[in-house]
């Protein structure tokens, strides 16, 4: 059932100079931006949802590399996980939401079925700590994407159209006012990926 659900069709061309790893990266976000939705995105826009989750993931784990935040232990919630390095809050919101929404749901497990990952991480009631472990394995990287998706899907507004004013749009609802990085942090992780 769910294998008809999934969006494979639209996938766009990296934007920048690739490396593997990154190749990988802006692949899953593709994936990702076409099939986790609330209102089905046009080709624009989820080009749009790809790039911004990749630009958050490019500068948050600083070029792909970190799956968690630095002098954070895995036996504790606190800190921020996987290359996007979200926050327990976060995922616990997401949880719910897709708790609640079954289309929603129904739509994730379609992109986890396609990288043969366990539909264990989408119940509200799986173990949070098991969770939260996946984030820090390459393997699990669909599903962390899948998360922040999630949480971009509950800020206001669409994604914006341009690099720069996605990078605006990170700062202001991933990081937020109280995070350290800048607009143009984001858009130099973006290019330089």
């Amino acid at each position: 059932k769910n294998e008809k659900l999934l969006r494979t069709e639209g996938a766009t061309s990296f934007p920048v100079s690739p490396s593997s790893r990154a190749e990988r990266i802006y692949e899953i976000c593709g994936m990702v931006a076409r099939n986790v939705f609330l209102k089905e995105p046009s080709s624009d826009y989820a080009k749009r949802v790809q790039d911004i989750l990749f630009m958050i993931a490019a500068h948050e784990s600083a070029s792909f590399t970190y799956r968690r935040q630095i002098g954070f232990s895995s036996s504790t919630t606190s800190g921020a996980w996987s290359l996007w390095q979200m926050e327990a809050g976060g995922i616990i919101k997401s949880r719910r939401d897709l708790s609640l929404n079954t289309s929603l749901r129904e739509r994730c497990s379609a992109v986890l079925n396609y990288y043969n990952l366990p539909q264990i991480f989408l119940q509200a009631n799986s173990d949070f700590m098991t969770l939260l472990r996946s984030f820090m394995e390459p393997e699990h990287d669909p599903c962390a994407c899948i998360y922040a998706r999630l949480f971009l899907l509950r800020c206001p507004g669409a994604i914006p159209s341009t690099h720069e004013e996605q990078a605006a749009y990170a700062k202001k609802y991933w990081n937020t006012e109280l995070g350290k990085a800048t607009s143009g942090n984001y858009l130099s992780a973006f290019l330089m990926s």
